[in-house]
């Protein structure tokens, strides 16, 4: 199976950019949503986050469980970003990296000199920390700072969002465990009329490669989206065949209201609307994110010894008067030898 992005393109026919990327924005989310129910094989719990000009669909199932049933039995569950996407907004407000501060601590003796607090949608491109918790993740060093080829392809993606205003673009993480470490990085870009599109290795001590393929690549099978046995269809059939699914959805939404249950595709659990995330929720997000930086640093600070502070030793008048008839006899001798200093 591929991630066939060209696929997708099929759907949206020939509309002008505005359009395409509002289409982009309501439909991509879905195929997303079935993709990662498809491969996380639990319960999930997926809300929209919405902050300046992105949106995050967040899995926020291990917070909800844990404060339903009580239970530590999703402690290794971790809540975590299933894709990021909006338009580029570049801003000239200074970044907040003071709010990554408070979080584990430095990074290298949480993580490691190879890793960085990295961030799905960069602050140049317009988002921030601050008020979208969501937005920080365990991200690979040469990868953030451009230093490998990878990462300069990564940073070329990001300065192409920068210098064009209003680019559609997306960053969906690929997760190899139940774990909020992405182990790859899927960026996306509207350019044009075509996506392009680059997967990025996010996995420890592997050697970075380039890899620059346009609307479709090569990988793991889990990771991908299947779109292909939709390929041999016309855009008009595709848009027809998109419209169903929600009238499908819509559908199991009603039934599930009425039979008092809550609405669940066939692939997974659907989103809730857009916009529905309430204060306290958001504040669930970012109290889950501040728990999950703090777990990684408790094992460490528990194996930590704590020593009593040496008391500090005092000196008795006899022995300050020893030291004080020595510099004496030493100053006494100086002098004698006409020197002005010791």
């Amino acid at each position: 199976m591929k991630t066939d992005y060209d696929s997708v393109l099929k759907l949206f026919g020939s509309v002008p950019k505005e359009a395409m990327i509002q289409f982009a924005s309501e439909k991509l989310p879905q195929f997303w949503r079935d993709a990662y129910n498809q491969t996380t094989l639990r319960t999930t719990d997926l809300v929209f986050i919405q902050h300046k000009t992105f949106q995050y669909l967040y899995d926020l199932f291990p917070v909800l469980q844990r404060e339903d049933e009580g239970s530590n039995d999703t402690a290794d569950i971790e809540p975590r970003v299933v894709v990021a996407f909006g338009c580029s907004s570049p801003q000239e407000l200074a970044r907040d990296d003071y709010r990554l501060k408070g979080w584990v601590g430095k990074t290298e003796k949480a993580f490691g000199k190879h890793w960085d607090k990295g961030h799905f949608i960069a602050h140049s491109l317009g988002d921030a920390v601050d008020g979208v918790e969501a937005n920080v993740f365990v991200q690979r060093r040469d990868l953030n700072r451009g230093w490998s080829e990878e990462g300069k392809l990564f940073r070329e993606m990001e300065s192409f969002c920068v210098s064009n205003p209003g680019t559609f673009c997306f960053c969906r993480p690929l997760y190899a465990d139940q774990s909020a470490k992405p182990a790859f990085i899927e960026f996306g870009i509207l350019k044009g009329d075509d996506f392009w599109v680059e997967i990025f290795d996010n996995r420890k001590e592997v050697k970075a490669v380039r890899r620059r393929r346009r609307l479709t690549y090569r990988e793991n099978a889990c990771f991908n989206l299947d779109v292909t046995s939709i390929n041999h269809l016309s855009a008009q059939q595709l848009r027809h065949a998109a419209d169903l699914k929600d009238k499908i959805d819509a559908l199991e939404n009603e039934l599930a209201r009425l039979l008092g249950s809550s609405a669940k595709s066939a692939s997974g659990k659907a989103p809730k609307k857009k916009g529905g995330m309430s204060a306290a929720g958001r504040a669930a997000v970012a109290e889950a994110q501040r728990a999950r930086w703090a777990k990684v640093n408790a094992g460490k600070s528990a194996a930590k010894t704590v020593k009593a502070p040496k008391k500090r030793r005092k000196m008795s008048a006899a022995g300050r008067a020893r030291i004080a008839a020595a510099a004496k006899r030493r100053w006494a001798k100086a002098k004698a030898d006409g020197k002005t200093r010791l």
